[in-house]
């Protein structure tokens, strides 16, 4: 019975099967079936969250990663990719932390990466910052040598 009660508490921690985002959400899930066609094979700015459901920072920015998916909609597409189970395309990216956020622009294969706060208000602001040429980026990594990533 304990066995149980532990299996039953671990998937409620995880998440659903599929995630932390539905069909339901403005949140676009991809996979390795889908990636392509969507991120790389549109023209459309793309932000995604690289998440895995066991970690408490990845469910944390749920509510607010939603938020910026529905203020977005129609304008930017906002993408979700569960790590864990799509540990290739985490790879592809350079993925090693969760969660991670990487926007795809003009660079369809050289997405810039992220660095800042996990807020909608933070995130909005950077894809306004990528927009706007000579805007101080906020895709500064302090542990890299090189603090700027380029623009979209």
């Amino acid at each position: 019975m304990r066995q149980l009660s532990i299996l039953l508490l671990l998937g409620i921690g995880l998440g659903s099967a599929h995630g932390f985002y539905s069909p339901s959400d403005d949140v676009v899930v991809l996979t390795p079936d889908n990636f392509e066609s969507e991120v790389l094979g549109d023209n459309a700015t793309w932000v995604l969250q690289f998440y895995a459901p066991w970690c408490r920072y990845s469910r944390k920015m749920v509510p607010e990663y939603k938020a910026l998916a529905t203020a977005f909609k129609g304008v930017v597409k906002v993408g979700a990719i569960n790590a864990d189970v799509h540990e290739s395309l985490s790879r592809q990216f350079g993925v090693e932390a969760y969660p991670t956020i990487k926007i795809w622009g003009d660079k369809r294969h050289a997405p810039t990466g992220y660095y800042g706060q996990q807020t909608a208000m933070a995130i909005a602001d950077a894809i306004r910052a990528l927009a706007t040429p000579g805007y101080p980026p906020m895709f500064s990594n302090p542990h890299m040598e090189q603090s700027t990533y380029g623009r979209l």
